[in-house]
């Protein structure tokens, strides 16, 4: 029988699962998931504000201030005076970061390949679809 609290526990052991391998990944880049999920961010919107970093990974605008101070001491990233608001900064990836986001996604992507190997293409579409419909209902 489908319980909230089996269904709970799944979910944390997935998650918990996914996040340690990933983080392993991750590693060899010396690179830590909220960092990767920022430079990711910006790589696919070439450019954001510190207030859109922090609305889109959900915390506090010190904290993606933080990530945003890590990946410029990394020479990932670098602030631009923004195009559009004098006041704001925005963050964009330098040449390095650029380079670097597509390597880390497909070391990821392949790695990954040994956690989702039973996995259909046709039910990872499915779940993702289930979280992006439970993250947009909240």
């Amino acid at each position: 029988m489908l319980t909230t609290y089996s269904t709970g526990i799944l979910q944390a052991k997935a998650y918990r699962t996914l996040r340690q391998h990933l983080s392993s990944q991750l590693e060899s880049h010396e690179l830590t998931m909220a960092q990767w999920a920022c430079l990711g961010l910006i790589f696919d919107g070439k450019a954001l504000r510190l207030a859109d970093i922090a609305t889109t990974l959900d915390v506090e605008p010190p904290f993606a201030t933080a990530l945003a101070d890590q990946l410029e001491k990394k020479g990932l990233v670098v602030r631009k005076a923004s195009t559009t608001d004098r006041r704001a900064k925005s963050i964009c990836l330098t040449d390095k970061g650029l380079k670097l986001v597509p390597i880390v996604e497909k070391e990821a992507k392949d790695s990954m390949r040994k956690i989702y190997g039973r996995i259909t293409p046709e039910e990872l579409g499915t779940y993702v679809k289930v979280l992006q419909a439970i993250t947009l209902t909240y």
